[in-house]
Order: structure tokens, then sequence, then C-alpha cells
């Protein structure tokens, strides 16, 4: 490595644990120096214990359900917006979250640059009983009513925190009359059930990789329908022509207009329903030098070290 004579740490031990709960005790007990993710329920406890050490930074993502556009009841653009209009995203994110600033209406998250006008859902200011009125006659309109209600599967990673929107969602979805199967998984197979298209609803996290709206709107692009990139399997021409417009756009002003349309079109299809947007909670020891605050989360071991043990 062309800087090695600068790397202070012989080596990362990167320890993939599952359960948040499980990370904070190894913390506490001095096993691990860096906790990627702290449980928004568990916040106000971490701060009372670690004080300080707890670091919150905005992220550039957004914490989203995908829907699967390629078949099953998720098909229909009538289904997928009257899901998407039954989340009260202000209420999960006040009383689960416990921040309601980060109640997501878009897909392009806070904080990008050359952005200044994000897009949104247009019922973002309905009153929850408009919205829920709304997405029952959407609903009943695609076929679902009292006697055929709507029945769909949520998949979502395994933990406590996952779970627990889940059951949120579950309830909100039940207030309109759609009843959800709630279904943990392992992250491993839940992306190998996406990428083979057996999901109705999935839970996703989109982090981009730069500060651009692109980052985000990329993952709707028609060519990587079906992928990773783009798992609900979304593809619009429309879309599609204004990212393509908006590439070769040299005008930053232009440019963002033009992004602003393509998000306007792809929320009003709703492939994918955002929720929130991501914040970072984590626990850095003060024995971890080298270690800075930044939006894309992104901590280079290069420049970290702790003390020899």
């Amino acid at each position: 490595f062309y800087d090695v004579v600068n790397v202070r740490a012989d080596a990362v031990m990167h320890y993939p644990i599952t359960q948040p709960t499980t990370a904070i005790r190894r913390y506490e007990a001095g096993e691990i120096d860096f906790v990627l993710s702290v449980p928004a329920d568990q916040l106000t406890r971490v701060r009372r214990q670690f004080g300080d050490q707890v670091k919150i930074d905005q992220g550039i993502g957004v914490e989203a359900v995908a829907f699967n556009v390629r078949r099953g009841p998720t098909r229909d653009a009538r289904v997928r917006r009257a899901l998407s209009m039954a989340i009260d995203r202000d209420a999960l994110a006040k009383n689960v979250l416990g921040a309601p600033r980060l109640a997501a209406f878009g897909y392009v998250s806070p904080g990008v640059s050359r952005y200044p006008q994000r897009a949104a859902v247009d019922f973002a200011a309905w009153p929850a009983p408009r919205r829920i009125a709304e997405a029952r006659r959407l609903l009943l309109e695609a076929g679902h009513g009292p006697g055929k209600p709507l029945q769909l599967r949520l998949a979502f990673p395994a933990n406590d925190v996952n779970r627990r929107i889940a059951v949120v969602l579950e309830a909100m979805w039940r207030s309109a009359g759609v009843r959800a199967e709630l279904q943990a998984k392992e992250q491993r197979a839940l992306v190998a059930d996406i990428a083979r298209g057996e999901f109705d609803a999935a839970r996703v996290l989109w982090l981009s990789g730069h500060t651009d709206p692109m980052g985000f709107l990329e993952r709707l692009d028609g060519s990587a329908a079906g992928t990773t990139m783009n798992p609900s399997g979304y593809s619009s021409a429309r879309f599609d022509a204004l990212l393509a417009t908006a590439a070769g756009e040299g005008d930053v002003a232009r440019r963002a207009g033009v992004l602003r349309q393509a998000e306007t079109v792809a929320l009003a299809d709703q492939p994918v329903a955002p929720i929130y947007w991501f914040v970072g909670r984590r626990l850095v020891s003060p024995k971890l030098t080298g270690w800075s605050h930044n939006a894309r989360g992104i901590h280079l071991s290069r420049f970290m070290s702790v003390p020899a043990r």
C-alpha cells in the first residue's frame, strides 16, 4: 500500500452481529471499539450511559419498502399507491424512531448537493383519515375489498429493530383493509429472494455513494430492473428518458430540474415507498483515534487506531 508507513493499525477485526443489542453489550464489555448502529429505541438509554461516545450523523440514505412490480398484487400501481398512502410516516418517525423530522416523502435524501428542491409524493400533506379513505378506494378499484382483502408478504432483515418497524407497517396497512404476512429473513436469503422476484414487498435501505441526487434516482433505472440496484423491477420509458437528459445536461440548475421531474414520475408510480431518512447512530470508543463525522458514513480504517491491548 502506497501510504503504509502512516497506517497505525496492524489489523482490523469486523464482527458481523445480527442483533444491535448484542453489539452494545460487547462494546460495554470493552470487546468492540466501534458499533456501526445503535437502535433508535435504545438511543436515550445508550446516550445516558455513554454520553458523547454516541455519534449521530444525518446520513445520505433513505429507508423504504420496495414493491414487486413484475408479479403478484403489487404489479398494480393502484395497489402500490394505496399501500404507500396507508403508511403514516410522521407517526412512525415520532413514535418508533423518536425523531419526527425523519419522515420521508421522496427518494432523494436531504443534504445532497445541487438539488435545492426535492420532490415529494402528492399526498404528503394529507391528513391520515383522507389518506386511509383514498387507499381503501384505490384497493377497491383494484379488486380488493371487505370480501376479498389484499393479502401480501412483507419481507425484512431479521433483527429486533426491523421487526418492530414491520409490525407497525402491518398495523397501518391493516387499517386500510390489508392483510400482511411478516417474513423475517437473514440478509443473504432476503437478497436472494428479491433477486428472484420472490416477494411482494421488502424493506430496503438506499445509501448513496456520493452526494448527488443521481445516487438515488439511478436505482430506478430500467436497465437495472430486477437487480440489487433496482429490486422492484421498475421500468419507465419516461423516467429513463429524463435520467438520460439529466446525464447530458451541463447546467447545474437545469439538471436539477430534470432530475426533479424524474423523481416526480417515479413517486407517482410508487415502485418503492420511502419511509424515513437514514441517520447514522454510532458508538465510538474514546480509545479510538482517527474517527470523524461524515454524512456518507464511511470511516476508513487506515486513519484509525487504538492503543495495543
